[in-house]
């Protein structure tokens, strides 16, 4: 039903007071304001693994992670480099929370800044000065968004087996609700929960093996997100974004370094990062 109203004579209606119109016409002057920070997303803070080297006058360097993974895929290299390094798990993965309005605000703006908010308040990333900023697979497309956006931040660029074309179609056909719980009572109940997401069990079998899901405390824990990547397949690689940033990137000063894997294993498209 339509609420009507039935209008007064003008000469019966009454003005509003002056300083009613004046605050009036100011509230909105704020409405675009208070719009986009009311859905502005808030940076998270990151869960993040680091070495511990002996004093050293190298840059440091932040490694970023890909599809399927955490910070655990560096556990590795970070033992075996004697200069600083710190890994961190994107938001919604590994030990990091998923952050507010997880799919509504998820883009790779989001995840840029993310990353600039752990750089900003970590120790020797932020008291060493640029440092070399390493980005595996999807992680290559994230690293590659920073350097462009905070190219001051990064004194040499590392992108490991990603290129910046555009990807509209998820290789892994993932069945999800709106949400995946990551933590489970059993490894069996996780297993059972990423099998039905999509993942074939050989895959997630190897995945418990290599520590992606694993004991904590008295809960068992999944690193692997399949929201993730469902929304980095809406958000991050289904539009230009790429091509945008890896023409920034061309005409930077920023040296930028990428390395391919072989050809079976490869998801690279060389062409697109000439």
């Amino acid at each position: 039903k339509i609420k009507t109203e039935k209008l007064q004579p003008k000469a019966m209606r009454k003005r509003p007071p002056l300083y009613t119109l004046q605050l009036l016409s100011f509230l909105i002057t704020l409405l675009p304001t208070c719009t986009a920070m009311s859905f502005k997303p808030k940076p998270i803070q990151m869960a993040h693994i680091q070495n511990n080297p002996n004093s050293s006058s190298s840059p440091p360097t932040l490694f970023l992670h890909g599809l399927d993974s955490s910070s655990h895929t560096w556990r590795d290299v970070l033992t075996e480099l004697q200069t600083p390094a710190v890994a961190v798990d994107l938001r919604g993965c590994g030990s990091s929370p998923s952050g507010d309005c997880y799919e509504d605000d998820f883009s790779c703006e989001a995840l840029v800044e993310d990353v600039h908010h752990f750089v900003t308040s970590h120790s020797f990333l932020k008291e060493k000065g640029p440092f070399v900023l390493v980005g595996h697979s999807m992680g290559g497309r994230i690293a590659a968004a920073y350097a462009a956006t905070y190219p001051s931040h990064v004194s040499s660029l590392i992108i490991e087996d990603m290129d910046m074309k555009r990807r509209s179609v998820n290789p892994i056909p993932i069945t999800l609700s709106q949400t995946f719980e990551r933590g489970g009572k059993t490894k069996e109940e996780l297993v059972q929960r990423l099998q039905k997401a999509g993942y074939p069990t050989e895959r997630v079998e190897k995945w418990v093996a290599e520590g992606r899901i694993s004991q904590k405390g008295e809960e068992w824990w999944s690193d692997v997100n399949p929201l993730f990547r469902v929304l980095c397949y809406q958000h991050i690689f289904d539009n230009d974004s790429g091509t945008t940033t890896w023409d920034i990137l061309a005409s930077s000063k920023i040296p930028c370094h990428v390395m391919v894997a072989d050809e079976k294993y490869t998801v690279c498209d060389e062409d697109t990062i000439q």
